[in-house]
């Protein structure tokens, strides 16, 4: 998968982590960035459901316990699925939700997930606002589209 052109690695939740470039270093990432881009994970043990250690019975199972936990921390919050996105490299499509508070602590998701079998990842683009969320979406789609299968040990450093 490719560093999103205009960002970069940073520490945060999850197995990547971006912030756009000119983004000031902080010592908190968490709640602390204007937007994100990042990739989570959840295992897939058949029979087992365990929040606190990230593994699920299945995908479906997995998604569902984030979209619980959105609308746990956002009394008012909206999830709405998106059509299913296409990952040309992969060859193959993935479901997609966009996630909004509607409260004064705001945020702004598009996440699309990813089933591997044993694993589910979660590519992320978090926002404190509408007018950064969606000006993003380009760059997130980008980046997601740059997913060849697998995600191994890192990244690419995108070619201009």
């Amino acid at each position: 998968i490719d560093v999103p052109m205009g960002w970069r690695r940073s520490i945060g939740p999850g197995l990547l982590y971006f912030v756009p470039e000119k983004t000031p270093l902080i010592r908190n990432p968490l709640r602390s960035y204007d937007a994100a881009i990042y990739v989570g994970t959840a295992l897939i043990e058949p029979n087992e459901t365990d929040r606190e250690s990230m593994t699920f019975s299945s995908a479906d199972s997995f998604i569902h316990s984030d979209i619980t936990g959105f609308k746990g921390r956002y009394k008012r919050a909206l999830v709405k699925e998106a059509a299913p996105f296409p990952l040309p490299l992969s060859k193959s499509r993935h479901v997609t939700y966009t996630f909004q508070s509607r409260e004064q602590d705001n945020a702004y998701e598009e996440v699309i997930y990813i089933d591997e079998g044993d694993r589910v990842l979660a590519l992320t683009l978090s926002a404190t606002n509408a007018k950064t969320f969606w000006s993003l979406i380009p760059v997130f789609h980008k980046f997601a589209q740059s997913y060849q299968g697998n995600i191994a040990d890192g990244t690419r450093t995108p070619v201009q």
